[in-house]
């Protein structure tokens, strides 16, 4: 069996040998590089070939956020698992911009080899307390530039109508009725002088909300 082979950035030593420590007693899983900052990632990728980087944000010489930007230049089929202090919001919006779909806290650093095998196999790991973060202030970011103003369940709807579900599934989502989400998807249709999914959906699109 193949081995998941892991990259770990961040400026602490201590840090990076506990997860070393933790990772040596996953079968599946293996440690091949280790770099105190982006820049020393940079410098090692064209000699090893990690399939996850474990990355912290916040680094000296080059961050988290322009060592991604550099990773995913050259390297757009790594993955790469955030791992920081979750303090600033704006860190975790920059790195999901980047590319950057899922993250670990440090404390709970316990959660890293189900969260690398999930990411390793294309899945996305998002603890609830960063996915509330990153909704928070994505909605409040685009609550100020759309044209219509929308309250936070009708922004809820219509991702959720965006992403494909059906009412009955909606409705299991916000404890309500079939009957009653085909209501409240109408009256939103009427919000918007539109008629249909389709309409909604290039709408959605064109103002983030997808």
């Amino acid at each position: 069996m193949r081995k998941i082979k892991v990259a770990i950035v961040d400026d602490h030593a201590h840090f990076r040998k506990s997860i070393k420590m933790a990772l040596a007693i996953e079968p599946a899983i293996e440690v091949i590089l280790e770099a105190k900052n982006g820049k020393e990632l940079i410098d090692q990728l064209p000699a090893h070939h990690p399939d996850v980087i474990l990355m912290d944000i916040q680094m000296p010489v080059m961050d988290g956020i322009e060592a991604t930007k550099a990773v995913m230049a050259t390297y757009p089929h790594l993955k790469i698992i955030a791992l920081s202090l979750f303090d600033n919001e704006l860190n975790i919006v920059k790195m999901n911009a980047l590319g950057v779909k899922s993250f670990i806290p440090k404390e709970d650093a316990v959660v890293l080899p189900k969260a690398i095998n999930i990411v390793h196999e294309g899945g996305v790991y998002l603890p609830n307390e960063v996915a509330a973060k990153l909704q928070t202030y994505l909605s409040t970011t685009v609550a100020k530039t759309l044209p219509v103003d929308f309250t936070d369940a009708e922004l809820n709807l219509i991702r959720m109508i965006v992403q494909g579900k059906t009412s009955r599934q909606i409705g299991g989502k916000i404890f309500r009725s079939h009957r009653t989400v085909e209501g409240l998807r109408e009256k939103l249709y009427q919000k918007l002088q539109i008629t249909n999914k389709q309409q909604l959906v290039v709408l959605a699109t064109k103002w983030g909300l997808g």
